[in-house]
């Protein structure tokens, strides 16, 4: 019927909420909004506060959301939320020696306010000018009141050698 089944908990929730929301609306913000953007919930007409898309469940032929949860956030405490990498930028090491960019992660573990949570965190990768650059964890700009917890040490992108193909001369036979 064009509807989605959600739960909304969170820290100031006695008990979960079960709610029922347009699956044409839920779609919409949720293609806008992400996993780590504050939204505006109303149920009726009556304002209930900020909430993050905690959780998604889909279906597994048609791919379509089934079930949402809906975290209701404490503005004044930190949350642990996971923020995806964006690369942006053109390494000059992939485009003009032909090098091969390795993603190792493609998101980072912070831990933050609400109001502090971003979208996305870029990664310029033009920086990587030779085979073997990379970029860990400690060298990336994050937004102010982030914190990470992701070790700084790990490995988010280096730059590889291309690979070449060992070619076997053909045989002639005897």
């Amino acid at each position: 019927d064009g509807l989605l089944p959600a739960v909304l908990y969170g820290p100031e929730l006695k008990n979960s909420q079960m709610l029922v929301i347009s699956q044409q609306v839920f779609d919409k913000v949720f293609r806008a909004a992400g996993a780590n953007t504050l939204i505006d919930l109303v149920i009726g007409d009556q304002p209930s506060g900020k909430v993050l898309i905690h959780d998604v469940q889909y279906d597994p032929v048609r791919h379509v959301v089934v079930h949402a949860d809906l975290y209701k956030v404490d503005m004044t405490k930190k949350i642990n939320a996971t923020v995806p990498l964006v690369f942006v930028g053109d390494s000059p090491a992939v485009h003009q020696l032909g090098g091969v960019l390795v993603k190792n992660v493609n998101e980072l573990e912070v831990r933050c306010l609400p109001t502090d949570l971003v979208k996305e965190i870029p990664v310029d990768i033009s920086i990587l000018k030779n085979f073997h650059d990379t970029l860990n964890v400690g060298n990336l700009s994050i937004p102010a009141g982030l914190e990470v917890m992701t070790a700084l040490d790990i490995n988010v992108v280096l730059i590889a050698e291309p690979r070449a193909e060992e070619v076997i001369a053909p045989t002639t036979p005897a």
